[in-house]
């Protein structure tokens, strides 16, 4: 029994041993023989393909039409267009940036006499758009704001001290001129308007109004030398009704024209003599009359500052004679 259970088995071992070649194992139960290992195939793309892959997907692939076009290369016309949009960009943040930081520029127009001005600004301003620090420029200087002090500095050397609004001096300031001149009072739109006083680097003071930047109105000019204004000016001149005193004592109270002593009015000398009349550049011309301080007087015409042509003398005693005059002498008749 033992046999025959065996024999199947033996038999099979049998054929086996007969249909395996020489010299090699046969396969069974105890070990197998090892498979040989598959080469792997590479792809179209480089890499390996399992070694199951069919033969199909084995073949190459055909390069799409996309991998066959070549890269364009950047011409120099899109670097220059580029670079262009990132300097815009830039240069769009930096003005963010400053606007943000409180930055502005502004113009203002300023109205003196017949003439326009046009200011720029360019700094800083408050919350309600003062400027507070920054450049202003004007059509022959430029000057620095600065509202923690109140101070405008130009370039030519003026210093001005005082209230602002905007960018302009308006209120009440001081300005001191490179050349020495000073003046201290009222601005208006940047000008001097109203009432102030003005310092000149001789010496002369004037006190009183100005408009546009000139003395008009009523003021009092005093001088260096001792002479004094004191009336209507128009123009930074003497105009209308005024008085002058000269530091001798003479005086003239009248009426001025051009800066000078012109139409009716009364010059009182420091030695007592009164003359009453006309005055034409300064000198008496036309008909007055010249009391001098004995009690003599003269009325009639003068010319060139002197009786000239007819008129009456007159002596203390009560003697008078009426007739001709020339350069001051009586011109008897022949």
């Amino acid at each position: 029994m033992d046999n025959q259970g065996r024999g199947p088995r033996s038999n099979q071992n049998q054929g086996a041993r007969r249909n395996t070649p020489s010299g090699q194992r046969p396969q069974g139960a105890g070990q197998q023989r090892p498979r040989p290992a598959h080469r792997p195939v590479r792809s179209a793309s480089g890499g390996a393909r399992p070694a199951g892959s069919t033969q199909a997907s084995a073949r190459p692939r055909t390069p799409s039409a996309a991998a066959k076009r070549p890269k364009k290369h950047r011409t120099i016309g899109m670097i220059l267009r580029n670079i262009f949009i990132v300097a815009l960009l830039a240069v769009l943040l930096m003005f963010l940036i400053l606007f943000l930081a409180g930055f502005r520029y502004m113009s203002y127009k300023i109205v003196r006499a017949e003439e326009t001005t046009t200011v720029k600004y360019i700094g800083r301003v408050n919350g309600s758009g003062d400027p507070t620090n920054g450049l202003v420029v004007y059509s022959d200087k430029t000057a620095r704001v600065r509202a923690s002090n109140n101070t405008i500095a130009y370039s030519n050397g003026d210093v001005y001290k005082g209230e602002t609004k905007k960018m302009l001096k308006h209120g009440q300031g001081k300005y001191v001129f490179e050349d020495g001149d000073v003046y201290e009072g009222t601005f208006v739109n940047d000008v001097i308007s109203g009432e102030g006083t003005y310092t000149f680097k001789n010496g002369d003071i004037y006190q009183g109004s100005f408009k546009d930047g000139v003395r008009s109105g009523q003021g009092t000019m005093t001088f260096s030398n001792g002479d004094s204004y004191t009336g209507n000016f128009v123009n930074n001149l003497r105009e209308g009704a005024g008085k002058q005193t000269y530091a001798g004592g003479d005086s003239y109270e009248g009426n001025f024209s051009g800066n000078l002593k012109n139409g009716m009015g009364t010059m009182t000398y420091a030695n007592g003599d009164v003359y009453t009349g006309e005055f034409v550049d300064d000198k008496k011309e036309g008909t007055g009359t010249y009391t001098w301080k004995n009690g003599e007087s003269y009325t009639g015409d003068f010319s060139a500052d002197q009786p000239n042509g007819t008129g009456t003398y007159k002596w203390p005693s009560g003697r008078t004679y009426t007739g001709k005059f020339s350069n001051g002498t009586i011109v008897l008749d022949e």
